[in-house]
């Protein structure tokens, strides 16, 4: 068969420009023994122009991983040994080709169809926004977070990554756990609904869970969450515990704060992103309080008078900049 009797996808391939659809045709082909003649000869003399390629100890990891599932994927349909030798023979060659491309930009394009490309979702101060991720999980954001996601979830985790605070609603898939990547932990699970705190300004983050089960990775430890208990995390002495919650996860979501022997700079942070305002602290003063309460949609004003009444706190509003002020009398 000369070239121009090739079947399109066939010549894209050879010129490393096919695309994923193109890919799962060349796959078939070689589950179903055609065309081998085709691809032999090319991978052959791709295999030979590569062989002054050197790979890294990660791209070789890589190499492996893939090649090792990817050839599962090929042969599992097959039962009989003997039918599976020319395939395996040219889906190894195949593979090689793919851990030739991860070392050389020469096989970029091919080397695409396996990237996966990333979102990005961010909100702004006093904005919540809620997100579908390709697995059918619900995330929703706080004020002033971040949450980059891939588009596909092809790997064998479900990863993401989040700055700042967002409650998820994991969609249930036990091969393929989720993970929730912050600046100073990690959060795992299978399927379940959780909040996760993970400002990097803050000194007190947290992981709440709603329901299910969740494993929390920290640095220095591990610890398992079932619904109804948080983790408490103080980023100043790296200190750690668990606590019994009281049901109420995420209130946020419905515009209320929830404060629980809270840090009073931890509160002015949270007031700040949630109602767009700049907070400070008289100077000379010192500001050990822990504020306990909710406030269920309250204004500024409401919330300062609460602080006001429950631990002495008091502001001011400074005309010439609309900054707030916190003192002690």
């Amino acid at each position: 068969m000369n070239d121009k009797e090739l079947p399109e996808y066939i010549k894209r391939f050879l010129s490393g420009q096919c695309s994923e659809e193109d890919l799962r045709q060349v796959m078939q082909d070689v589950q179903e023994n055609k065309n081998l003649e085709i691809y032999n000869d090319y991978l052959k003399k791709n295999w030979l122009d590569s062989l002054d390629l050197e790979n890294t100890a990660e791209e070789e990891q890589i190499y492996n991983e893939e090649s090792t599932r990817l050839l599962q994927k090929l042969t599992r349909k097959r039962t009989v040994f003997q039918r599976l030798k020319p395939v395996i023979a040219i889906a190894a060659s195949i593979l090689v080709l793919l851990g030739v491309v991860y070392g050389s930009l020469k096989y970029k394009s091919f080397n695409q169809i396996w990237q996966v490309d990333y979102a990005e979702i961010q909100t702004g101060v006093g904005e919540t926004r809620t997100v579908t991720l390709a697995d059918g999980t619900q995330v929703t954001l706080n004020a002033c977070s971040k949450l980059v996601y891939p588009g596909q979830f092809l790997e064998d985790e479900r990863k993401v990554e989040l700055t700042g605070q967002a409650f998820f609603k994991v969609a249930r898939n036990e091969d393929k756990p989720f993970i929730v990547h912050t600046d100073r932990f990690n959060v795992k699970v299978l399927g379940t609904e959780f909040d996760v705190r993970a400002y990097t300004e803050d000194e007190i983050l947290s992981v709440n869970v709603e329901s299910g089960k969740v494993q929390v990775d920290m640095p220095e430890a591990m610890t398992r969450l079932v619904a109804n208990e948080k983790l408490i995390i103080n980023t100043l002495n790296n200190n750690y515990y668990k606590e019994t919650g009281s049901g109420n996860v995420a209130v946020w979501r419905s515009g209320n704060l929830l404060f629980k022997k809270t840090p009073l700079k931890e509160v002015a942070k949270e007031l700040e992103r949630v109602y767009k305002c700049k907070i400070t602290f008289k100077e000379g003063q010192s500001f050990d309080n822990l504020i306990s309460g909710e406030h269920s949609n309250k204004s500024l004003e409401s919330v300062l008078e609460s602080l006001e009444y429950t631990s002495a706190i008091y502001y001011t509003r400074k005309t010439d900049t609309d900054e707030i002020m916190l003192y002690k009398k």
